[in-house]
């Protein structure tokens, strides 16, 4: 799932203003459409149609985001003008999801390991303990570990 980046003095943003309504709309379409698809900033002409829906004279609305500077004519298509300077490129959100991939395996190799109350983060830092669900105890009968133990489980009426 993707998500973007908007600043909260983005429809006060003179290029904005100046656009109107209409083409706003149409920027902050692309900006999600840009994010969602990983495009870099990218709309595609068949892009345009998605993000253009239900707003009237699309051509026109391009041609304000060109003129006012939000949009730059790329090849067959256009640019988002600062698209990477507010959200993370293609590149960075796979090395991003690659990394989580890698810090996830490693805790639950960890887990499997039976090494338990590991402090695992997020990857930005934000830290919290996790308590593995797999928990060595000890038997209350044999007093061997719970995992080595062949023993029925307490718990019935009439059992010691």
């Amino acid at each position: 799932m993707g998500w973007s980046r908007f600043d909260d003095g983005y429809m006060d943003h003179p290029k904005i203003m100046d656009a109107g309504p209409w083409p706003e709309l149409l920027d902050r379409r692309a900006i999600e459409h840009c994010a969602k698809y990983e495009t870099d900033g990218f709309v595609s002409r068949s892009g345009l149609r998605r993000i253009g829906r239900d707003i009237p004279k699309v051509s026109q609305r391009v041609l304000t985001l060109l003129a006012v500077g939000r949009w730059e004519a790329h090849g067959d298509g256009w640019m988002v003008h600062d698209f990477l300077k507010f959200n993370p490129s293609k590149v960075a959100k796979e090395a991003d999801r690659e990394e989580n991939r890698e810090r996830q395996r490693a805790h639950r190799e960890k887990l499997r390991n039976g090494v338990t109350n590991e402090v695992v983060t997020n990857g930005r830092g934000n830290r919290e303990r996790v308590v593995s669900p797999k928990i060595i105890e000890r038997c209350r009968r044999c007093e061997r570990l719970s995992m080595d133990c062949d023993c029925p489980p307490l718990g019935l009426v009439g059992e010691q």
